[in-house]
């Protein structure tokens, strides 16, 4: 229809985090290609942005604090290691290798959920008091206070240990393929198969698109006009968080690598089913 004037949908602000405190030498570095030296490297001081399209390297004996700027959440990253603390309009961080704590009571509120994406799966949560430690071999989650949820990406084995001795998955109180992990006890995630880097990065895309696919299937089936929304709607909700899970850990394995054609090529599969399960209509 001519005159008729079509309203562009309106434009979202991303507002980078902030170095709430910062103990020792934080520094930032590109997504891509090797970190600056220490005399290049651009440090990131108190109250300082946190651009989102860098990886930030805490050295030894050195911590950061981020503050999410939408929902006040302050995470805490300590050295040595290298992190992103905020993605996108999510409360979400990726932690490549060091130590994570969160911060209780910041930002905590009705449905608002913190997530920590790793090499080897995703913790979640909403109110805990968390500490993460990541390594080329492996991550551990322990709980001082709640109850977050933990998602392991295939190939990876899940231990439980506590108080309550040793226990798996099957046994942690939460909708299986997520782990819940209670105070008092340990969770530890490691590869069960040795590989390069890009072989794992490349097992990781596979997943994502494969959990996207899923996501994206249900999708179409809740646009039918003949959609059961009571039964669809629940698994619909359920795969799309699997599928965020399983393309946030690919993107991280993918991200870490060094540049290459190969590399290229992985974080655009990824990056095209990140964006299809997110997808909530029929293209």
């Amino acid at each position: 229809m001519t005159g008729t004037k079509v309203n562009a949908p309106p434009r979202v602000v991303l507002v980078p985090c902030r170095a709430a405190t910062v103990v020792g030498n934080v520094a930032l570095a590109p997504l891509v290609g090797p970190a600056p030296s220490a005399s290049a490297a651009l440090a990131v001081t108190q109250n300082a942005e946190i651009p989102m399209d860098a990886w930030i390297d805490v050295s030894p004996s050195s911590h950061v604090t981020a503050r999410n700027p939408r929902s006040t959440r302050e995470i805490t990253l300590a050295g040595p290691g290298r992190a992103r603390p905020c993605l996108g309009e999510d409360e979400e961080a990726w932690l490549l290798r060091g130590g994570f704590e969160s911060v209780a009571g910041s930002g905590e509120r009705p449905g608002g959920e913190q997530w920590l994406v790793t090499p080897f799966g995703v913790v979640a949560y909403s109110a805990a008091k968390t500490a993460v430690d990541v390594t080329e071999s492996g991550a551990t989650v322990r709980v001082g206070q709640g109850a977050p949820l933990v998602w392991a990406s295939e190939g990876v084995i899940v231990t439980v240990v506590g108080d309550a001795g040793p226990g798996t998955a099957a046994d942690a109180g939460a909708p299986e393929p997520w782990t819940r992990v209670d105070v008092g006890r340990m969770l530890t995630l490691r590869l069960d198969k040795k590989g390069t880097p890009d072989e794992l990065a490349g097992s990781a895309v596979d997943v994502c698109g494969r959990l996207a696919q899923d996501a994206r299937s249900l999708a179409v089936r809740i646009a039918a006009p003949d959609a059961s929304l009571g039964e669809l709607t629940p698994q619909h909700v359920r795969a799309r968080r699997l599928a965020r899970a399983g393309c946030g850990v690919a993107r991280v394995r993918v991200e870490a690598l060094a540049p290459s054609v190969a590399r290229d090529a992985l974080l655009d599969r990824a990056r095209l089913a990140d964006a299809e399960w997110r997808t909530l209509g029929p293209l």
